[in-house]
């Protein structure tokens, strides 16, 4: 609980809500971050529910990022700027895990769709060819 509380004190004067992808170079990623400011707002309000975080001080934080979070969802309903497709929209381990979201969901054409373009980006990937097989044999294809 220390660490926790150690760890959100600092975070607290470091962030405002407004989270970036690299707070040791403002600047260095100008769009919003949404990946881990989604964490920090969770972890942000569990440490004022559980009593760990004085409210007063930290839920201006959490309202802030929540307003970020929300104004970053796009109108098809999914959150844009999460990382690293935003950092990295060329990296085929990128399109590999972004498969691998939608295999879980249960959504087989998207995750086909992201595996194939990991497997054009990095024609080397065993799990990007491995995983289209998978893919193709549940479809029946």
């Amino acid at each position: 609980m220390e660490l926790f509380c150690t760890s959100y004190f600092i975070l607290g004067i470091l962030i405002q809500g407004d989270y970036a992808a690299n707070h040791c170079i403002p600047g260095s990623y100008p769009n919003p971050e949404t990946s881990s400011s989604a964490f920090f707002c969770y972890a942000l309000a569990y440490g004022i529910h559980a009593g760990l975080l004085d409210r007063e001080v930290y839920l201006p934080r959490v309202t802030k990022a929540w307003e970020a979070l929300v104004s970053a969802v796009f109108p098809n309903g999914k959150l844009g700027w999460v990382q690293p497709i935003g950092e990295y929209p060329n990296s085929a381990n990128t399109y590999d895990s972004l498969g691998e979201a939608y295999l879980v969901r249960g959504d087989l054409d998207k995750a086909l769709r992201n595996y194939k373009k990991s497997l054009k980006l990095g024609p080397e990937s065993a799990n990007a060819r491995k995983m289209i097989e998978g893919i193709d044999r549940r479809m029946g294809q």
